[in-house]
């Protein structure tokens, strides 16, 4: 029997959904991929939002927080993403500073000359301000609120859609994101939102 405190403490089988992801993109990617690079936070960020996608399409009873959670999470690494490619070492992004903060990683992002041409809406800065606050506390992986307020699922995968984007035209460059949504699979990867997802 696990407690609270056990699962929050336990070994990355328990709860390192992002180690999950990865082993998952691996299982269905014919090119093996190293993870600790800009293209390897942003495939696991697309593949966060691919999750989203996938579960709340197919589950009958969608639980709220599990879907913020994956779309925080996509945020997260499409953020870092960007900041890895521009030089930004991973003790800065693991530090407590940064940690999981979507606010904190946007600021240092938009210092770095994050182009801000899809996330330049108020809506879009006030969902990620919103998301984050349960995001960074890390509500959505271990409630203890009876009620968590935020944005309908449907605005936020669509700020999560932007960011993802912003993140893979900076990263890989234009031409090559497009080659990449234009592929068939680009519903199933999360590089765009999938036509059955149910927000």
């Amino acid at each position: 029997e696990y407690r609270y405190g056990d699962l929050r403490q336990g070994g990355r089988e328990l709860h390192d959904l992002g180690w999950v992801l990865k082993e998952a993109w691996m299982a269905n990617t014919t090119t093996p991929t190293v993870y600790y690079t800009a293209s390897g936070f942003l495939e696991q960020a697309f593949a966060s939002a691919a999750a989203a996608d996938a579960y709340s399409a197919r589950s009958p009873i969608v639980n709220t927080m599990t879907l913020n959670f994956l779309m925080g999470r996509a945020i997260e690494l499409a953020i870092k993403a960007y900041l890895l490619s521009k030089g930004t070492s991973m003790d800065v992004l693991r530090g407590r500073q940064f940690g999981h903060d979507l606010e904190a990683g946007l600021t240092l992002a938009l210092e770095k000359g994050f182009n801000t041409e899809e996330i330049t809406t108020p809506t879009d800065r006030e969902v990620i301000a919103v998301l984050n606050g349960h995001y960074s506390e890390k509500d959505f992986e271990y409630p203890q609120k009876s009620h968590i307020s935020g944005f309908n699922e449907g605005i936020v995968r669509a700020t999560t859609n932007r960011v993802l984007r912003t993140a893979a035209i900076e990263v890989w460059g234009r031409e090559t994101y497009n080659q990449h949504a234009q592929k068939p699979e680009a519903l199933l990867n999360g590089l765009l939102i999938a036509s059955d997802a149910k927000y």
